[in-house]
This record gives C-alpha cells, structure tokens and sequence, in this order.
C-alpha cells in the first residue's frame, strides 16, 4: 500500500472503555488496541465508512481521529515512537505495536503483504528517530537522579540510611556491592532488603545492619558512598560528619533529607550533595528531555513528508524534490 492510500483511525480511550469492545471496520485494517487507544490503518477507500470523530467531545468513547497520508504517517510515527502517550517517550507502545503486527500477519497473510512494505518503513522510521533523538530521553526519577549524583562511584559499597518511602524509590537504583542498609527499625530495614534481593539478586546482595549507632557509625567510616534517606537529626548529625571525615574511602554522600546544607552542620561536607542538588539536576534534565521530545516530534514530521516524496527517507533527493519539502516545512 502506497502512503498516498494510508488512512489511519484513530480513538482515544477513556477510563470508561471496555477492552475489546466491538469496533465494526473492515477485515482489511490493521487493528491495535492498547490501555489508551485504539487504532485502525488501512486503505482510504476500506476505510472510508469508518467513524468520524464528534468535534464536541474529543475524549468520549465514540471520540474518533482520522489521517490521511503523509499526516497518517505522521501520527503513526508520534504514536511508535511514545510521543503521544501519557509518558511522552516511553517505549513499551512501540512492542506493543510489534507484536499485534507480528499477530495480523499470522492470521491474515494475504493482507498484510498489502500494508507490510509500508509498516516496515514504519519500524525502520522509529527504530531511527528513537536512536537519534529518545535514547537518552528517560523519564526524570528520583533514583536516575541520585545515579547521576553519584557517578562513576555507584558501583562502589553504599550506605543506605533509611528505609521509608525515599529509601524505597531509589533503591532500586543503587547498584553498588555491598549495599548497606540502616535503620532504627529494623524490621523496615529487613523488608526493604527482603524487596530488594527478590528484585534485582543479580544487582545487588542487600545487607541490613544492626539497628545501633554503632553499627551505623562503622560505616560511615568505611563505606565509599552514603545515602541518607531520613530527616536531619541535631543528636546524631555531628557523629556522622566526624565519621565521614576520619574515612579513608569516602566518595559521594547524598543527603536527601536536608533541603540545604547552608547554615547547617553539614555544610563544607566532603562530597555532599542534597535536595536541592537534586531538584536543580532535575529542572536541567526536564529541559534536556524537553528538547529532545521536541526534536524526535519535528524528525516525525520531516520523516513523513520525506516519505511522501517517495524512496528512502535517509537518501538525498534531487534538488526539485528538496525545492518542493522546503516549500511545504
């Protein structure tokens, strides 16, 4: 099928939608039903009689789009690539699309032979925009974050201190060996390592500690990098400082329960970083990741209208081909 007969249908998902609902379109289009959408690709012509989209109510269950062309092309681009899902970016909607392709060819192999020379420069497409521009777009956590705070010293022994709902988002993330957790209940301490180990075995042997100062303290004198998951404690604070100072080892300490080390013990610390540290390095990856959405969304577009002209995407064309794109950027 030509991109000049692709029509694509598209309906958005409410809360209310029931998976697998009748959606009466021809035996021809290619179908794909995911948690927020569904979608029907197709020729124009089989495709004509399908639902048009009410302009009152874009959401409603009988809430359609339709494409056509390079504009379908286009969408269907955005859609592979996770650019129109509630995570922008994200990868899973490309397998999905994968797979229910993979699925409609087994059971009708005489059409899709129709529609597969244009799904092919679909996946070749995303495979393209996704390595130029999304592969290092990832969603901003806290424990991507606290990886990129400590560095090239993650996979060195690490200190967990705490074990509530901080401790618990980025644990996952700390792959040094040993990782060490601390926490004055210990039974916290012993189900987040339990969590741990069942998890991620391969990453990372959690230990739990002790529930003693002592035990905490011995640590922070040995232990590479120490992340502190609870709030600031004028009893025990100093301790810690001065135990961190007399470590031979010492490398990052994340301190995700002070705001600001101004004005406080912990300012000067040895290799300190808090909150605010974080918050910062996560205003600056938003921006990045805006971008790079912003860049793979233009290379969608520039992707269809080449497409449109006909041949590769990524050949050079003639100079009336290129004449032409840039009369219609």
């Amino acid at each position: 099928m030509s991109l000049e007969r692709l029509a694509v249908v598209h309906q958005r998902k409410t809360p209310g939608s029931v998976q697998g609902a009748e959606w009466p379109l021809p035996q021809s289009a290619f179908r794909l039903e995911t948690c927020l959408r569904r979608l029907a690709i197709g020729d124009a012509a089989d495709l004509a009689a399908a639902p048009e989209r009410r302009d009152a109510d874009r959401l409603s269950t009988d809430a359609f789009d339709r494409y056509r062309g390079a504009a379908g092309y286009e969408f269907l681009l955005r859609v592979a690539c996770g650019l129109e899902s509630n995570i922008a970016g994200e990868s899973e909607v490309f397998g999905q699309i994968k797979e229910a392709w993979r699925a409609y060819e087994r059971e009708h192999p005489a059409i899709a032979r129709a529609h597969g020379s244009l799904m092919q420069r679909v996946f070749e497409d995303v495979k393209e925009i996704r390595a130029r521009h999304l592969q290092h777009a990832g969603t901003v956590t806290y424990g991507g974050l606290v990886r990129h705070l400590l560095g090239p010293a993650m996979e060195a022994p690490v200190l967990l201190v705490g074990a509530g709902q901080m401790a618990q988002a980025i644990v996952p993330y700390l792959t040094g060996r040993p990782l060490l957790i601390w926490n004055r209940t210990q039974a916290r301490a012993e189900a987040l390592a339990a969590k741990v180990n069942e998890a991620a075995p391969e990453l990372a042997d959690a230990v739990v500690l002790r529930n003693t100062a002592d035990a905490e303290f011995d640590l922070w004198r040995t232990a590479a990098n120490i992340v502190v998951c609870i709030p600031a404690d004028p009893e025990r604070d100093a301790a810690r400082i001065a135990a961190w100072r007399q470590n031979p080892n010492r490398c990052r300490l994340l301190h995700l329960g002070l705001l600001d080390a101004s004005g406080t013990c912990w300012e000067g610390a040895f290799g300190l970083s808090t909150l605010a540290d974080l918050f910062t390095l996560q205003s600056s990856h938003n921006e990045l990741r805006a971008a790079h959405l912003s860049r793979a969304r233009a290379a969608c577009r520039e992707k269809a209208r080449l497409r449109s002209l006909g041949g590769s995407s990524s050949l050079a064309h003639g100079w009336e081909d290129l004449s032409l794109f840039a009369s219609t950027a």
